[in-house]
């Protein structure tokens, strides 16, 4: 009987990762993609629709207290809100329909924008698909394209 038990145990758990993957997870762009060095790609899943992500495939969002291209994410909040900083103008992925830019911080550094909008990563994500910071108190969202 305790073996029967194990079986099921473990058939429950396999249909929970390929359910998982099957519907709430969705790859990034392959490296032979035309868009691999794009700065900022499209991804999504069931639960959210079509959202962007990083290069490194991390999920972006937008702050609602932003009203313009300048950051207003500073100090504690880039902490937990860390902004998506770049060196040169941002690349987006060929399918990208809107506008990237990129806005100076007070800090002198460049942060990436996408429709004038800053865009940030969020701490709690730990791996590629965590979107756990759109909601957050009312006023994050993952970035929309």
């Amino acid at each position: 009987m305790k073996k029967q038990t194990l079986y099921i145990i473990l058939g429950v758990v396999i249909v929970v990762i390929v359910l998982y993957f099957a519907f709430f997870y969705k790859q990034t762009p392959s490296a032979s993609a035309p868009t691999a060095n794009a700065d900022v790609l499209i991804n999504g899943n069931a639960l959210l629709g079509d959202y962007l992500i990083a290069s490194n495939g991390m999920a972006l969002y937008t702050f609602a207290n932003d009203t313009t291209s300048q950051s207003t994410c500073l100090d504690q909040c880039a902490l937990k809100w860390p902004p998506y900083i770049t060196s040169s103008i941002p690349v987006p992925s060929e399918d990208l329909s809107g506008t990237i830019g990129a806005s100076a911080r007070d800090d002198g550094s460049l942060q990436i924008t996408y429709e004038g909008k800053p865009l940030y990563f969020w701490s709690g994500d730990r791996m590629i698909g965590d979107t756990t910071g759109n909601g957050v108190n009312g006023l994050w969202s993952v970035a929309r394209p």
